[in-house]
């Protein structure tokens, strides 16, 4: 075996096999010598990996405490799955960053087998519960919107569907948690935590494809196909307002005023899908290039023996899907009032010196009406028929050549 010096050039290591492709081949516990990556690099990638895990440790929480700590109101069933979507992702933001950064940046495992043979297969899980749930989350949109007149879920429903996805992401994970072990490596001498329990080569690969299935192509058709059909729905309703006539024959303020209500829960379904669209496109854009990456890198070595970038590109799509961990929280906060008014309310409590950091209107949460949107609408139709009850006495006392303003003496209103 030739000296490792002689492929040392500008503080790097080429990513060169110390054994030919077929060997590799034949024995999947052998993989290419570390890469050694440039100081300036590491500092970034340090950076980035610390504000994931930060961001995605403290937004995740805030997302579980705003729907089962806050407000009676927060806790639907959609919200319900979103929370279980919060704890997918908190799973991948505990586990997966920091080992992951330590594993794929410096290329060693220092935390021992035991670590090895519990993380593994935790950190599939986190990746499981989050790709089950957004296929429930999206089944049940599906039916609450194309089949309105039908029962939704219950809560206690919803907690069994819950349930289920996590015993399903558990077994998936099983073959996982089997052969995960430590094997030291051929061409560093380090230890490594990987699948390197696996019979032959064909093994591993049917079980990747498998998951690939599962994690990745079996929700993103579900998500394709459900969301075409509600958006299709949804947008493609027109509501004409009409104003209903009472036994004088005059049109009425109160039958406006009721077909202005009945057009707001479109508006809310549009805004559901919406939250729900950003939702399934941060997940599909975030795994799609870690997915590809990881099928070449772990079954078609031989694509990728002479490419010098192909170790950068696998820790930047690495860092995309790991970054898949905060990108829920955003999307709640810029596109759901109502989150962004709980998650104020949250911070408001527990963090009065963050108070100076967002506007004052993020603090105007007080539980009932504004809390909802169905508060919210039934204050702006009183408002309107109490500004209509006014506008018709000041028409009657127009024509009684009544001075309307300020009340004199002498002048009863």
């Amino acid at each position: 075996m030739t000296n490792n010096d002689d492929y040392y050039l500008n503080d790097t290591y080429h990513p060169l096999y110390n054994y030919t492709t077929e060997d590799y081949l034949d024995d999947p516990n052998l993989e290419p010598p570390p890469f050694s990556y440039p100081f300036q690099f590491r500092i970034v990638c340090y950076i980035l990996y610390n504000f994931i895990f930060t961001f995605g440790l403290i937004g995740n929480l805030l997302v579980f405490y705003t729907i089962h700590y806050t407000h009676p109101n927060m806790k639907t069933v959609q919200n319900y799955f979103l929370a279980n979507l919060a704890c997918g992702d908190l799973l991948i933001v505990i586990l997966c960053v920091p080992t992951g950064y330590i594993s794929v940046l410096w290329q060693y495992w220092p935390f021992g087998s035991i670590a090895c043979f519990v993380l593994t297969p935790m950190k599939a899980v986190g990746v499981f519960v989050s790709s089950y749930t957004l296929v429930a989350l999206a089944i049940d949109r599906y039916l609450a919107i194309l089949y309105p007149l039908k029962m939704g879920l219950s809560k206690q429903q919803c907690r069994w569907i819950i349930g289920i996805i996590w015993v399903s992401a558990v077994i998936t994970a099983v073959p996982v948690a089997v052969n995960s072990r430590i094997e030291v490596h051929l061409g560093s001498g380090e230890e490594r935590c990987g699948e390197y329990g696996w019979e032959s080569f064909t093994q591993e690969l049917t079980y990747s494809l498998v998951l690939l299935f599962l994690q990745y192509l079996f929700p993103v058709c579900v998500l394709i196909y459900t969301y075409t059909r509600i958006s299709f729905v949804v947008w493609g309703k027109r509501c004409q307002p009409t104003l209903t006539r009472r036994g004088s024959g005059q049109r009425s303020w109160a039958g406006g005023v009721r077909s202005a209500v009945i057009q707001q829960p479109s508006k809310g379904k549009r805004k559901t899908v919406i939250l729900s669209l950003s939702v399934v496109c941060g997940y599909t854009l975030a795994w799609l290039p870690y997915n590809i990456v990881y099928m070449i890198y772990k079954h078609g070595p031989e694509y990728i023996m002479d490419a010098e970038f192909f170790p950068y590109l696998f820790i930047i799509c690495h860092l995309i899907s790991m970054g898949h961990s905060i990108y829920n929280v955003i999307i709640y906060t810029v596109i759901n009032s109502r989150f962004r008014r709980s998650f104020a309310m949250v911070v408001k409590a527990k963090c009065p010196c963050c108070v100076c950091l967002m506007g004052k209107n993020e603090y105007n949460f007080r539980g009932r009406g504004s809390s909802s949107v169905c508060g919210t609408e039934r204050r702006r139709v009183e408002s309107l028929a109490d500004n209509n009850r006014a506008s018709s006495v000041e028409k009657d006392l127009k024509l009684k050549n009544v001075k309307v303003g300020t009340p004199s003496v002498g002048v009863p209103l």
